[in-house]
């Protein structure tokens, strides 16, 4: 089951809507005098989760707490897990208006991922 839970296992949500791997690291591009191009990587690639789902306002609540304490997150997502920090705070729009208990928020946000496996 897909779920995004914090690294206490309180509950965010199983409204994901997608999950994608990226990975980000540092080049270096250099012109050299001959007018040929160098390209040099730095280090070792991080890997990165792009999510999109949506979180009712508890959800929301825990999103923030993460962000704010550098609190891990964990995304279960077809049979594998990713566990890591939130890079960006996640951009939250308003998906359904209403009292604060069935207000729903539509989430995208990426995290760092330091550890990896098979759930």
């Amino acid at each position: 089951m897909n779920k995004l839970l914090d690294i206490d296992n309180n509950f965010i949500t199983n409204l994901i809507t997608l999950a994608y791997p990226t990975y980000d690291g540092t080049k270096i591009r250099n012109r050299l005098l001959d007018g040929s191009y160098h390209i040099q990587s730095v280090g070792e690639q991080t890997k990165i989760m792009n999510i999109a789902c949506d979180v009712t306002e508890q959800g929301k609540c825990i999103l923030d707490e993460a962000y704010n304490i550098d609190k891990p997150i964990r995304l279960e997502w077809y049979g594998k897990f990713y566990i890591g920090l939130i890079e960006e705070y996640p951009e939250l729009d308003v998906l359904v208006k209403g009292d604060n208990n069935k207000r729903r928020y539509t989430a995208q946000f990426r995290i760092m991922v330091s550890k990896e496996g098979i759930a």
